[in-house]
């Protein structure tokens, strides 16, 4: 974990010719530092990578780091392959950085910003798992820090789950923050965590929590089986196979004799290494301990997929995160009807609970935006932007569901997203958009120029340029 982020590490250059955009990517060292160059349609882009996240077991992702804001490299280093596109760029028609790591995307990678000065990502440090230090260090003793092997079963493993449990979606409680939970607590006193609700048949990059809950050995353990068994998380990967099959055989102190001559380990066979259905280039662990391993079908999304949650979240926002558990498993896969049964449970909620919620009316904004309402997106919006007035995707999200009834509105709203927050690419296209379907190409121009300034590696943003402009710039 104290490596979760860091400065770029040496690694060999490399080239990905991406088919499905035609874009060639190329990984550079130069002088100590890595840059990552585009070429696509005609134009070239380069960024200096600032950072490296995760550490290495799998592979790198990479981010760059433009004003205030870090976007995430289109390619990936995969241990086991090379370099191939980051997951969730793959098919993609064009191919740049345009995907801002948000908080919520950093959360399981770095602490924080060492100061606002710096703007250095920390790598997770010894207080995600053990809590506040500052009196330890002056102090030392058992008492004062949280040891999690300690803990009550509920609060051990909540420990873990706040990183090794995506699931299909993550629903923060309301007026609480991802970084409200500490250690000690249990996580759904922050946040609630939604899993498929059909019995999990694929093995997911970020579910081990998930797989080894669905296992007989943990569900006949009493609790006793949690990642701290197997994981020591202060010492470095070692093999731990001989470790690991006494802990086995502890429980199953009688084997087969026949099917297991001359074993000399358990994990090979009872927790192999598969691909996830999610990264590719991958192997991980299979947690779910099954006694006869098959390679079995991941679930479809389709077929009327259910989620149900993890561990409940305080009754009185019960039924507000489920709704928007839906909401975000639905945009999270594309599927449709999880969405429509989040908005079906949204807006059964009491006016009193969802009216002051901007959370709850940004999510069924988004859906009555999809439905094509705009007029009734855009009241949702208004009221969200009203609750979160420093949110520049719900000002954005207003302006362009105001786009059709009132320009003037739409525009304004889209200006003060872009005053919020400049990382907001879509805001500056909507707006020049705007400005040019009005008769207005030096405005949509300045309004290009603006975002480029920002920007000005940004491929999208130049073929728009070059779009209305008729120019062609590499």
């Amino acid at each position: 974990m104290g490596r979760s982020i860091g400065a770029p590490e040496k690694v060999p250059a490399g080239r990905v010719n991406d088919a499905a955009s035609g874009s060639v990517i190329r990984v550079e060292l130069r002088n100590g530092k890595m840059f990552h160059s585009l070429s696509e349609d005609g134009l070239s882009a380069e960024y200096e990578i600032r950072y490296r996240i995760g550490a290495g077991k799998v592979g790198y992702s990479y981010a760059a780091e433009v004003g205030d804001s870090l976007l995430q490299s289109p390619v990936s280093y995969f241990k086991k392959y090379g370099w191939d596109v980051s997951p969730g760029f793959a098919g993609k028609e064009l191919l740049d950085f345009d995907r801002v790591l948000s908080g919520r995307c950093l959360f399981c990678h770095s602490d924080a910003r060492s100061s606002s000065s710096e703007k250095e990502l920390k790598a997770i440090s010894c207080e995600r798992c053990h809590g506040d230090t500052a009196e330890h260090v002056k102090r030392p003793t058992a008492e004062n820090i949280v040891n999690p092997s300690k803990l009550a079963v509920r609060a051990r493993d909540s420990v873990c789950e706040q990183c090794h449990l995506e699931g299909v979606a993550r629903v923060v409680n309301p007026g609480k923050t991802l970084y409200d939970f500490k250690p000690g607590m249990d996580l759904e006193a922050s946040m609630a965590i939604y899993v498929v609700k059909q019995p999990m048949a694929d093995v997911r990059a970020v579910s081990q929590e998930e797989q080894l809950a669905t296992s007989e050995c943990s569900k006949g353990s009493g609790g006793r089986l949690w990642c701290g068994t197997c994981h020591n998380p202060h010492e470095a990967a070692k093999n731990r196979s001989s470790e690991i099959k006494a802990i086995c055989t502890g429980c199953h102190p009688r084997l087969s004799a026949a099917q297991h001559a001359g074993v000399t380990e358990c994990t090979s066979c009872h927790m192999p290494q598969r691909a996830p259905s999610d990264v590719a280039h991958a192997a991980l662990t299979d947690h779910r301990i099954l006694a006869k391993p098959g390679i079995s079908a991941a679930v479809a999304l389709a077929g009327g997929l259910e989620i149900r949650v993890w561990r409940a979240p305080p009754a009185d926002c019960e039924q507000r995160d489920l709704g928007l558990g839906y909401v975000e498993a639905g945009s999270n896969s594309g599927d449709e009807r999880l969405s429509e049964a989040g908005s079906k449970i949204l807006e059964s909620l009491p006016a009193s609970e969802s009216r002051d919620d901007a959370a709850v009316n940004a999510a069924l904004g988004d859906i009555e935006l999809a439905r094509g309402r705009a007029a009734e997106a855009a009241a949702l919006f208004r009221r969200a932007s009203e609750l979160d007035a420093s949110s520049g995707r719900f000002a954005m999200l207003l302006g362009v569901s105001l786009e059709k009834s009132d320009t003037e509105g739409a525009m304004k709203e889209l200006r003060r997203a872009m005053q919020l927050d400049r990382s907001l690419e879509r805001a500056y296209l909507e707006l020049a958009a705007l400005y040019q379907m009005d008769g207005k190409p030096r405005e949509a121009q300045e309004v290009l120029s603006e975002y480029l300034k920002w920007n000005p590696q940004s491929v999208l943003g130049r073929l728009t340029e070059r779009t209305l402009t008729g120019v062609k710039k590499r």
